[in-house]
């Protein structure tokens, strides 16, 4: 649009006279952005966050490498927060994922693995209580003590923007020495 109609627009008498054909769309600009606004509520436009129902438990995970993994005999885990508390260690052999590969690099295509026995343990300990602070936990194995302090870190199975956090610590117990 010329300048020079600029100024037609705004001497013009009446509203139809205001507006030249060009100009329709600041019209319309209302009903089509109610438009958009109702298509993306109604799921037209970008869907909001998607979260499960999946929930994480608070508590110490132990993973017991394949070089100890025979000399575990009836594990206890000890956790001291303001005072003690021992936990039966239920261990159960461990794995490790074997990639059968994909069938396609497109989105919709498929991946498979496989679970392969490593020869480690893994057990987990729901333990209440758990703050972001250091803690003091021992495996206690066979009259053996294996001590470390190391802090519990939030974890979020279903990403940072989603419910279900909870404190955890991950432990390792190989070549003899505990490790978070």
């Amino acid at each position: 649009m010329a300048r020079r109609d600029w100024y037609r627009i705004v001497s013009a008498g009446s509203p139809a006279e205001a507006y030249p054909a060009s100009m329709g769309f600041i019209r319309a600009a209302p009903a089509l952005t109610a438009a958009v606004l109702c298509t993306a509520c109604a799921g037209g436009g970008a869907s909001p966050l998607a979260c499960t129902e999946i929930g994480a438990e608070p508590g110490v995970s132990v993973t017991v490498g394949e070089d100890m993994a025979d000399a575990i005999e009836n594990p206890v885990l000890e956790v001291c927060i303001d005072g003690c508390r021992t936990y039966q260690l239920e261990l159960h052999p461990g794995s490790e994922t074997v990639d059968l590969g994909c069938d396609s690099d497109e989105p919709d295509g498929s991946c498979a693995g496989s679970a392969r026995p490593n020869g480690t343990l893994v057990g987990f300990v729901s333990v209440d209580g758990l703050t972001a602070e250091e803690i003091g936990v021992t495996v206690i194995s066979g009259g053996q003590y294996y001590r470390t302090a190391a802090t519990p870190e939030v974890v979020y199975p279903n990403g940072r923007g989603c419910p279900g956090e909870a404190l955890q610590l991950s432990l390792t117990l190989d070549r003899g020495a505990l490790s978070a």
